[in-house]
């Protein structure tokens, strides 16, 4: 008789199975790498950018919150790092297209990208509910209801995670399942996971709504209005990238081939949902960037120009020998009277003066 096989020799776990198919089919390996980093990136310049800003531009002391999100960007990294591991031992991949050895490495970094990937979605969802509660504190109810709903979140997160490195003993057996092991039932980690993902969507709407609310109240120009409930409502993306991930993470577990392949793009939205998370939390401190004088003066030189061109000029224009001011771009002029002499480098104010256009005519 042979004897069995160690399973965790994962070389003669590959000598023992069928030989992988399909080899270089990279399934949908390169576009869960490409979202993830590329989201990554664009995280890790945003809160590069908070923080100059903070210090450089603002000469202000770095709070909390702050310190709450470059914590949750540092998170992020480690976890896409973690899945870039498992994308050089093939994640992505169908699950036939890999050696036993692949796989369970594939499944050992997923599970190592797991506690930083929840670490990151808390810590940044906690600076937000700080800089809301920062904001907004004159409102009572709506100060209490984000801590509340935060304070679900992370009491959901936490027993999550324990659940899930925890329903297996011994722990190795979550990444090779041929090791024999003690479990509890898989259905309490995947109903108390989508309690967190419900959680998640949850807070994501009351960070849009209450402020919304509140910020309706004020007594602003509604243009001003409108810009910020619709940055606050950039958030309801976050909020379908929790429902995406859930649902793309059901269609893993409940396929009976393919898990891996399957569940790989539900990873591709939870890091996609952590780095928005990320970038909408600093989209409040990048309104300094206006006090940067290059910007503000870029700024103003559009508006200007753009101001002009609906005016129907570029903005260029001269003053003739008889006290014309030709608009270059329209072909219109402006007849200026009561000024008695036009002087490089001086303007001589008049009391009364006539400005004439091509179909219209103001007494001033």
């Amino acid at each position: 008789m042979t004897p069995p096989v160690d399973p965790t020799n994962l070389a003669a776990m590959n000598a023992m199975l069928p030989p992988p198919t399909n080899r270089n089919d990279l399934g949908h390996g390169p576009l869960v790498m490409g979202v993830s980093w590329t989201f990554s990136a664009l995280a890790i310049i945003l809160v590069g950018v908070r923080f100059w800003l903070r210090i450089g531009i603002m000469a202000a002391k770095v709070q909390l919150e702050d310190w709450l999100m470059l914590l949750a960007t540092v998170l992020n990294t480690a976890c896409v790092s973690c899945l870039t591991v498992a994308f050089h031992y093939g994640f992505g991949k169908h699950d036939k297209s890999l050696l036993f050895s692949e796989a369970v490495n594939i499944a050992k970094w997923i599970w190592m990208s797991f506690t930083p990937g929840i670490t990151c979605s808390i810590a940044a969802r906690i600076s937000i509910a700080v800089l809301l509660c920062r904001i907004f504190g004159i409102h009572k109810r709506l100060k209490w209801f984000l801590i509340f709903i935060t304070v679900l979140q992370v009491g959901a997160s936490i027993a999550l995670a324990l659940t899930s490195w925890l329903q297996i003993r011994p722990v190795q057996a979550l990444w090779n399942p041929r090791i024999p092991h003690k479990a509890i039932s898989s259905n309490v980690v995947a109903r108390l996971g989508n309690v967190t993902g419900g959680l998640f969507a949850l807070g994501d709407l009351a960070y849009v709504f209450g402020p919304v609310i509140a910020v309706s109240k004020l007594n602003m120009r509604l243009q001003r209005k409108i810009a910020i409930g619709t940055l606050l409502a950039l958030s309801l993306f976050t909020m379908g990238c929790s429902i995406a991930k859930s649902v793309a993470a059901r269609s893993g577990t409940q396929s009976t081939a393919d898990k891996q392949y399957k569940s790989s793009l539900s990873l591709m939205w939870s890091v996609t949902e952590q780095t928005f998370v990320i970038m909408m939390g600093c989209a409040p401190t990048l309104g300094s960037l206006t006090k940067v004088k290059a910007i503000s003066d870029m700024a103003s030189s559009l508006g200007s120009l753009f101001k002009s061109r609906r005016s129907g000029t570029d903005g260029s224009g001269r003053i003739t020998g008889d006290g014309y001011y030709e608009l270059g771009a329209s072909g219109k002029s402006a007849n200026v009277s009561g000024v008695q002499s036009v002087e490089t480098g001086k303007v001589r104010r008049t009391d009364a003066y006539t400005v004439e256009y091509e179909r219209e005519r103001e007494r001033v």
